[in-house]
């Protein structure tokens, strides 16, 4: 694996890290749910997600309703468990917190009509201040 990827996964973590903390912090009620055994496995998502129930006292919700449900609306074609293509990684990548910082600098620089001053320019300007009286 790349480094560029370890950095991805590292940012990911920290992400997840936050997020956890917040939870826990404010007290949020959270559940976490396996992907695509949710979709997939009627019983797992029951046992989950069955304390919440939609019918606003109207009846609690059982197993047979989370079966027939997936069984209605689960999409096996829509659910893709492999690797991104290039752009797809790129499009992660801009969306994650390293990547919107950097594309909001670069956008920044752009405005301001500056760009990353490049080694020969620092040397160039380096040696301008070394001849300044």
């Amino acid at each position: 694996r790349s480094k560029r990827a370890g950095a991805e996964r590292a940012a990911i973590a920290e992400w997840l890290a936050q997020l956890i903390v917040t939870v826990t912090k404010y007290d949020l009620p959270h559940t976490l749910l396996a992907f695509p055994r949710f979709a997939e496995d009627p019983d797992y998502c029951f046992a989950k997600l069955g304390h919440l129930d939609p019918r606003n006292g109207n009846g609690p919700l059982t197993v047979d309703d989370y079966r027939r449900v997936l069984a209605d609306r689960y999409r096996p074609d829509y659910v893709h468990e492999q690797p991104l293509d290039t752009s797809e990684r790129m499009q992660v990548w801009l969306n994650t917190p390293i990547g919107l910082w950097k594309r909001a600098t670069a956008a920044l620089q752009r405005k301001r009509g500056t760009g990353q001053p490049n080694e020969s320019n620092q040397s160039q300007a380096g040696r301008a201040n070394k001849s300044a009286p």
